[in-house]
């Protein structure tokens, strides 16, 4: 099947329910020719096939509930050194986040916490952290800030704000990339995630 003829099964699995789309990219490739660093606006009609790496970001809403979630799925084989490397420290660094993203927190802590990213060789395209709501919100931790966190500690985080927490590493040609996170609400003690889909590399038959 291709990337187009997956967003299809994806969206029907919501709509039939009374669900909407929000976001649904998606990006499929071989893993040993990578060829793009963040899931695709605009879905390919290229082929997937065994040793494939899809890379996504899904959103969908139901009756004012939403949610976002990003995740690689691999294809009939599990990932390569390459990419499995790089989705290690996309986990190490989504969890480093996780355990500082709390009420009073800042972007500068939120930055520090991403650090694995940097010192992996890897930089970042997407955002690290935003806000969710009707549009993408503050704050935001956008690929300019990663290693260069404000002095005066920049925005602070707030009980109740819902935030997707999203690593996206990805090599400096821009040529390899993943993202690996989901929306979280913000508490007083830690925030919380709004999904369960296990953060392991997700790999299907071909």
């Amino acid at each position: 099947m291709t990337d187009v003829e997956l967003v299809a099964i994806a969206e029907s699995a919501y709509r039939s329910e009374g669900g909407i789309p929000r976001i649904m990219f998606l990006r499929s490739m071989a893993m040993d020719e990578p060829n793009g660093c963040l899931p695709a606006q605009n879905p390919s009609r290229r082929q997937i096939t065994a040793g494939d790496v899809v890379i996504t970001e899904f959103s969908a809403s139901y009756w004012g509930y939403t949610g976002q979630i990003q995740r690689p799925i691999f294809v009939g084989a599990d990932p390569t050194p390459e990419w499995q490397r790089m989705f290690d420290v996309a986990l190490e660094s989504y969890q480093a986040i996780l355990a500082v993203l709390r009420a009073g927190v800042t972007e500068a802590d939120v930055i520090r916490a991403g650090e694995p990213i940097r010192e992996a060789g890897y930089a970042i395209y997407d955002d690290l952290v935003h806000g969710y709501g009707v549009d993408i919100m503050p704050p935001i931790v956008d690929r300019t800030q990663l290693g260069h966190p404000p002095e005066d500690g920049g925005a602070t985080f707030e009980r109740g704000m819902a935030i997707v927490v999203q690593p996206n590493p990805i090599t400096p040609d821009e040529q390899m990339g993943l993202q690996l996170g989901e929306l979280t609400v913000v508490g007083e003690d830690g925030a919380e995630s709004l999904h369960d889909v296990p953060l392991e590399p997700l790999v299907t038959a071909a």
